[in-house]
């Protein structure tokens, strides 16, 4: 899944991967991306909603296999 972000525009990505615990937390604000790893689906679920609102993303964050 490919997204196009705005300079002013903020989004959140949740990446799992097959056969391993681990996801990453894709945050894209203003420009600029940052990628955490986390070593569980439901702490990476739980910092995505922290992002989320921490600068006020309506909606939920995507999920990406």
């Amino acid at each position: 899944m490919s997204s196009m972000i705005g300079e002013n525009a903020a989004e959140v990505q949740v990446r799992r991967y097959t056969g391993v615990p681990e996801c990453d937390v894709l945050v894209a604000v203003r420009g600029q991306q940052m990628s955490l790893r986390f070593p569980t689906y439901n702490e990476a679920v739980k910092w995505a909603r922290l992002e989320c609102k921490s600068y006020k993303i309506p909606g939920e964050f995507a999920v990406e296999r």
